[in-house]
């Protein structure tokens, strides 16, 4: 097998799912939808099978379709990428794994006659899905109307009043504590703090 481009997981994401006929008429080469195909075949595999791992996933790419080694890691990571990383599984996943599990246990309760197992496996699966729940009793959420929030300076919208004057205040009140702040003496108490924090310094090894 040929070494793959860098475009081979956007090739595989764009027709992934389409017809054979498309994959004709796509223009690709012969090589290319053979493991598109491939990868299709191994994508639904591994939807039945959630539970294998990257080893048996690579080695039924060789087994089945003769791939290299390497080759055979690369298209399970593209495989992972394009069914989600089981270890990082979206909500989407979780619901397909319990409508999977649901088919096994009907086909269990139908292999035992067990009629309360598939009743059972019915009413958790109707709860899921909400069947039970009428259609008119859910949110009709079209009627939510977004808030419109509009930019303002003004005070009072939040519940405040307005300060008459305030930048004149402001330079009056910066004055006044300016006038009866002694610069000098901040200053050396700041020359002083950075001495001690200079002699708190251990020499260098």
């Amino acid at each position: 097998m040929a070494e793959f481009r860098d475009d081979s997981l956007q090739t595989l994401r764009r027709h992934l799912f389409s017809s054979e006929e498309d994959l004709q008429a796509s223009g690709l080469s012969k090589q290319v939808v053979e493991r598109i195909l491939n990868v299709r075949e191994m994508y639904y595999y591994w939807l039945r099978n959630p539970q294998l791992t990257d080893q048996v996933l690579a080695a039924q790419f060789r087994e089945r379709y003769g791939y290299a080694r390497s080759n055979a890691y690369i298209l399970t990571n593209y495989l992972k990428i394009l069914i989600g990383d089981t270890s990082r599984a979206s909500r989407a996943w979780y619901q397909h794994l319990f409508i999977q599990r649901c088919e096994e246990a009907f086909a269990m309760a139908r292999a035992n006659n067990d009629s309360k197992a598939f009743t059972a496996t019915l009413n958790c699966l109707g709860k899921y899905t909400r069947l039970d729940t009428e259609d008119s009793r859910l949110p009709d959420y079209s009627q939510i109307v977004p808030q419109q929030l509009e930019i303002t300076t003004d005070p009072s919208v939040a519940g405040f009043q307005r300060i008459p004057n305030l930048k004149e205040k402001v330079a009056k009140m910066l004055n006044k504590y300016a006038a009866d702040t002694n610069f000098e003496a901040l200053n050396k108490t700041k020359q002083r703090e950075q001495n001690l924090r200079t002699d708190q310094v251990p020499p260098p090894m």
